[in-house]
């Protein structure tokens, strides 16, 4: 059995090439894989164990951006001339006494 396979996946946001080799005619075969080039299990008829070869370290996630949308709006305010409330210009009678403004 002879192959290679490479594949690539998302690991917190971020996308991780993994490349697996695959050697031999009989058991125990030689497997190789590697994480963005760098090799992290192997196995072969050599004595290796199988076991990483480095630590698989995660990375924590790092903060992500809030982002907030603020809506401005500009009100132009008018003052009622029977009882001096203050009212959106857009408004043709007054929110306190009714009168027209």
């Amino acid at each position: 059995m002879k192959g290679h396979l490479d594949f690539s996946v998302v690991e917190g946001g971020e996308s991780v090439q993994y490349g697996i080799n695959i050697n031999g005619m009989e058991i125990p075969i030689d497997v190789e894989v590697r994480r963005n080039g760098v090799l992290i299990y192997c196995r072969n008829r050599g004595g290796l164990t199988g076991q990483p070869v480095t630590p698989f370290v995660t990375r924590p996630e790092p903060p992500r951006e809030v982002v907030r949308e603020v809506t401005v709006r500009e009100v132009v305010l008018v003052l009622c001339p029977h009882c001096n409330h203050r009212n959106d210009a857009a408004r043709r009678t007054c929110e306190n006494c009714g009168a027209s403004i």
